[in-house]
């Protein structure tokens, strides 16, 4: 993993992703609800493998948590 400082605010610490957070990911990662409530579009779902769930938390740039 990328490693990333935990940036600090008042009531709120985001921190880098963590090897626990890709199984869930990959568990709320193609449910349709979640993708409606960002936003996304439902009909052209595909399967989340791990192999982009691990891609996801290593490169992804702007990923904090």
């Amino acid at each position: 993993m990328i490693e990333k400082i935990p940036l600090k605010g008042k009531h709120i610490i985001l921190r880098a992703p963590k090897e626990t957070d890709i199984e869930d990911y990959l568990q709320c990662g193609k449910n349709p609800e979640i993708i409606r409530m960002y936003g996304g579009d439902t009909r052209y779902i595909k399967p989340l493998t791990r192999e982009k769930a691990i891609k996801w938390a290593v490169n992804h740039p702007y990923i904090w948590l």
